[in-house]
């Protein structure tokens, strides 16, 4: 019982980082927070810090507000890495990420199944280093690799929890800005 509690704590303390570094890298205040959510100040500082239990659609609510990466900040939480969330901030890569999972169940469905593990890891592990060496080495894989008019270069592709990625795509986000 003691594990699951250090482990709640654990994403508690992640999720609260990922959150204040997130606002911070935007220059907003808490008070600023809770008026673009539509909150109560004292109920935003209690999601901010983190208590009480993962609340998913109040972290997308988070993340339309920003403009980050709503995927990136649950990631961050699983891998006790609140730097993730900020560091996937402005390119959305778990919202990239989840887009092409998204298109991979689409072609793959059931048959999914039949893969084994050591290829699943392998396969990753060759996307993560390649993307590794990419970012180290500072250069835009989109622009080395892909044309222009490329489906990540326009900005209406849709999410996997049916949103658009532009805020100009919802009208509701448009009325908030």
């Amino acid at each position: 019982m003691a594990e699951s509690t250090d482990i709640a704590a654990s994403r508690s303390a992640t999720l609260s980082q990922a959150l204040r570094r997130l606002r911070h890298l935007r220059g907003l205040r808490p008070g600023e927070m809770a008026d673009a959510m539509g909150m109560q100040r004292r109920t935003y500082e209690y999601f901010e810090a983190g208590r009480g239990k993962i609340n998913v659609d109040r972290i997308h609510q988070f993340a339309r507000v920003l403009d980050v990466d709503p995927y990136a900040i649950l990631a961050a939480v699983e891998i006790r890495s609140p730097g993730f969330a900020v560091a996937c901030a402005e390119q959305k890569l778990m919202t990239v990420f989840m887009v092409n999972l998204q298109e991979f169940d689409a072609k793959a469905k059931e048959t999914v199944a039949r893969l084994n593990t050591a290829t699943v890891v392998a396969g990753f592990t060759r996307m993560f280093d390649a993307l590794a060496r990419e970012a180290a080495e500072g250069e835009d894989f989109l622009g080395a690799r892909m044309g222009e008019g490329d489906r990540w270069t326009k900005p209406s592709a849709e999410l996997p929890n049916g949103d658009r990625d532009g805020p100009e795509d919802d009208p509701e986000a448009a009325a908030d800005t």
